[in-house]
């Protein structure tokens, strides 16, 4: 139908894993099941983590190099972009997944890497089905949408609060109905992959959702053949996913408590007792809580599909692929499966949330009330798993697919979900930045010279 579109997104954190070739079969995780769907999905996005050594990273880092291929989808050259690049692990992964691709989804229509963009070591690959960028005026293949336009950018969030070892990257896509049938005439989709505080504990769980907010409003989306940007918030649609470091805690109902004992959560996975391993995940208590608390998770309305697979770190690594890591399994298995370095979690998630407007409705004699209008478009997530027989990694890769429909229409009163967001949430921005310079040390050192400063203003005031 013109007014769908299908949408795929898989995230991995690598834990520096980097390939010696570039000849590898990724096929389980590029698998995918769309009831009732066979043709090609319109876009296919991934996310990675660590995906260099962070020595490397640094390197690269220094030197101003990082991977940007298509910042425009009219300058894409369907192999031509593989030189693009230098020679390191992100043009490396660039290759694989673009063989893998091809292998994975074969069919009339090509796909083109249209945005590809890294901060240190967290990458956003995205490709395009060919037929989004054909003309309509000089190929009959031309999809009923049209690839307008797509900005990427990057925020670091790691080592003194800046450094991107921790933070996100993310790519905006902006479509276009060539047709007409939809009521909006545009839309904008927007992927971004974070990687956030590890370890567990209260103070790493405040530090993650800190993050996570600073991020989100942090982002800044641009492109070289446009002046203004984008922001996630002023998107139609918007894909969260990557290794989040969501831990599991005992949970007394309404509040998280210490982090459980690790022969239960053993216990529980062999058994393969989901259910009672998301009610210990702390993101599953984030997005299932409905407080005054305004986290970040509530204000852009994200959800999260079904989850019906075990944790995804930290396994032990091995160095191919093998059945030994399928589960359900014995608990002795499962002991043996499970680094004992760290308690199993949820770590690796995708999350999504379609934006609502509000309009103010006209109501003679009395005050308007804002209220919320439908969504210019609906997500309805399919299949949601991970792979757990790739071993290169500590931590499983994980796969969502989505049908994104255009329902509702743009031509109301609209109200930016930038107003939505509280004093709180703004105030989350400098919590996080606060929490970077104690966690190293920092802040007396700024306290102290700001203080300097305070002193030689007063002094060139009265001197």
């Amino acid at each position: 139908m013109g007014d769908t579109l299908h949408v795929e997104v898989r995230t991995w954190n690598l834990g520096t894993w980097v390939p010696v070739n570039t000849d590898l079969d990724l096929a389980p995780w590029l698998r995918s099941e769309r009831p009732g769907e066979t043709d090609q999905p319109h876009f296919l996005v991934f996310g990675f983590q660590e995906l260099l050594s962070q020595p490397s990273a640094a390197i690269l880092a220094a030197t101003g190099k990082y991977e940007e291929i298509a910042r425009g989808p009219f300058q894409v050259q369907r192999w031509a972009a593989h030189n693009q690049v230098e020679s390191n692990a992100a043009a490396n992964w660039l290759k694989i997944l673009f063989n893998e691709v091809e292998r994975s989804f074969p069919g009339p229509q090509q796909y083109i890497p249209v945005a590809v963009h890294r901060l240190v070591a967290i990458g956003i690959f995205v490709f395009a089905r060919s037929d989004l960028l054909e003309d309509e005026r000089k190929s009959k293949l031309a999809s009923d949408w049209r690839l307008n336009r797509v900005r990427t950018g990057a925020v670091g969030g790691g080592l003194f609060g800046v450094y991107g070892n921790k933070g996100a990257v993310g790519a905006s896509l902006e479509l276009s109905n060539r047709n007409g049938r939809s009521s909006p005439g545009s839309i904008s989709l927007c992927f971004a992959t974070a990687h956030l505080q590890a370890h567990e504990g209260r103070l790493y769980f405040d530090r993650r959702n800190q993050d996570a907010a600073y991020f989100l409003q942090s982002l800044t989306l641009e492109s070289e053949h446009s002046k203004d940007s984008r922001k996630p918030i002023d998107c139609d649609a918007l894909w969260l996913f990557g290794d989040f470091n969501y831990r599991l805690r005992q949970n007394s109902g309404t509040t998280l408590l210490n982090s459980p004992a690790r022969s239960e959560i053993l216990r529980l996975i062999a058994d393969n007792q989901i259910g009672q391993l998301l009610d210990k995940d702390e993101l599953s208590h984030l997005l299932r809580r409905r407080s005054k608390s305004h986290d970040i998770f509530q204000m852009f309305g994200f959800r999260e599909p079904e989850i019906r697979f075990p944790p995804t770190y930290k396994y032990m690594v091995q160095g191919q692929p093998s059945n030994s890591h399928n589960l359900p399994a014995d608990l002795e298995t499962v002991r043996r499966m499970f680094s004992e370095k760290r308690l199993p979690a949820y770590c690796d998630r995708i999350l999504y949330s379609a934006k609502a407007k509000l309009r103010t409705p006209e109501v003679e004699g009395e005050k308007k009330v804002p209220e919320y209008s439908v969504a210019p478009i609906s997500i309805t997530p399919y299949d949601y798993l991970s792979v757990h027989n790739l071993q290169w990694s500590d931590h499983k890769p994980v796969f969502a697919s989505f049908r994104v429909d255009v329902t509702g229409s743009k031509h109301e009163t609209e109200v930016d979900r930038r107003e939505q967001l509280s004093k709180q949430q703004h105030a989350s921005i400098v919590l996080s930045r606060l929490s970077r310079l104690w966690q190293f040390g920092l802040f007396p050192v700024v306290v102290s010279t700001l203080s300097l400063y305070l002193v030689f203003k007063i002094w060139k005031l009265f001197s």
